[in-house]
């Protein structure tokens, strides 16, 4: 594996990060250090640390490729160089001398063998004469078939030659599972879940299915009740509810019948921005509880309809008009259902002097006003909706002192 597969603690990486580790054994490689703070303190290059180096397969046997190295004589024997294509390990194995007067001994291969999971190949007995030739610290693990190799010495080896490159089987069966297990995957009213054990010993691994979600049969909360408009504006609409036992409120906001947002909210207030002025929306309120991951909702909203207060009117003039009269002219407010007009002199406090109930008249004439006084004026507009008028800001004032002529 490369390097780069260890990790290392915040603040250090590998100076060579593509190095390939292959032979087993504790190895020195280099590393740096990048501090977080990097405008105060220096990287450190050049830092050797240490790295164990195991082979992935040592457990269950190196992945060997041998060769010959040696031919057997008469008189000396040969060698076999066995080198595992993983990580480099080599085992040298002796090839006895051929002797021209020495037989092969008769044998009967080593059958029904068996092995313990978490032991190693060395703990399974063989016959008289045999002995491992796969290395016997082989560990065993995973339940199952599987080929090692052996030889056999006679006891005569004078007479008989040594046998080598003998395949045997050994089952090897754990001696008690000892499970762990973690579920995979949750269950739902829908669909089961799965539960996945794993044997530490073995690692045998077994799969088991969790029921599915049984159905809810709680009942549904109440409907949302006490709900009424807290405030209005041009632009928004807060609305507010008596706070019941229910996980939260599904809130469906609509201008007629288009849906303009859709709330979840927990608490028991919530307020809807970037409106249209002098415009009726509604409102639908519904409680939801939570069950397993899943939204239980009411049987039905509580609805409520307000509109948005009209835009600020726009007094465009005020002036005199013949002898005692003022003319008040403004801009239409959009959506507006009417006009409430004020006045006052002096020092005295705004008094309402008329309301026009058409939204497209823009005037008014004040009359019988006195002679060498002032008056300050100011309008509003009002969008009316079930008998409930919503106002909208007061325009700006505009003074006229009636001239005596």
């Amino acid at each position: 594996s490369p390097l780069s597969s260890v990790g290392l603690r915040n603040g250090f990486s590998w100076m060579d990060r593509n190095v390939k580790m292959y032979q087993q054994g504790t190895h020195k490689f280099l590393a740096r250090y990048t501090p977080s703070d990097s405008k105060n303190y220096l990287t450190v290059a050049d830092i050797e640390i240490e790295v164990t180096v195991a082979c992935p397969y040592a457990s269950s046997g190196h992945k060997y490729v041998s060769e010959i190295t040696k031919e057997p004589t008469e008189t000396e024997p040969g060698e076999r160089t066995k080198t595992c294509s993983m990580c480099g390990d080599v085992q040298i194995e002796v090839i006895p001398a051929t002797n021209p007067g020495q037989q092969v001994p008769e044998y009967t291969v080593p059958t029904g063998l068996r092995g313990e999971s978490g032991k190693t190949l060395g703990s399974v007995e063989l016959p008289a004469g045999f002995e491992w030739q796969t290395d016997p610290e082989t560990k065993l693990y995973q339940e199952g078939t599987y080929e090692y190799v052996v030889t056999y010495t006679p006891e005569d080896t004078e007479k008989y030659q040594i046998v080598t490159d003998i395949k045997v089987e050994v089952t090897v069966e754990c001696p008690g599972h000892q499970y762990t297990s973690e579920v995979t995957k949750e269950p739902t009213q829908e669909e089961a879940g799965e539960r996945t054990k794993t044997c530490s010993v073995c690692g045998d691994v077994q799969t088991e299915e969790i029921p599915k979600l049984p159905p809810i049969q709680l009942e549904r909360p109440g409907k949302a009740s006490g709900l009424k408009l807290k405030k209005y504006q041009a632009k928004s609409l807060s609305f507010t509810w008596k706070k019941g036992d229910a996980s939260g409120y599904r809130l469906v906001f609509k201008q007629g019948n288009k849906k303009i947002s859709t709330k979840y909210v927990i608490g028991n207030s919530c307020t809807f921005t970037k409106l249209k002025a002098a415009t009726i929306y509604t409102v639908e309120v519904t409680p939801y509880y939570v069950v397993n991951r899943t939204k239980i909702y009411a049987s039905a909203a509580t609805k409520l309809q307000a509109a948005t207060a009209p835009a600020a009117v726009k007094l465009s003039s005020a002036k005199q008009n013949g002898k005692t009269a003022v003319k008040l002219t403004w801009k239409k407010a959009s959506g507006a259902n009417g006009y409430q007009i004020f006045m006052k002199s002096g020092k005295g406090s705004y008094k309402k002097i008329k309301t026009i109930t058409k939204g497209k008249t823009i005037s008014f004439l004040k009359s019988k006003l006195k002679k060498g006084t002032s008056y300050q004026f100011r309008v509003r507009a009002y969008k009316e909706l079930k008998g409930k008028n919503y106002y909208g800001s007061y325009s700006k004032v505009k003074t006229v002192k009636i001239r005596k002529k």
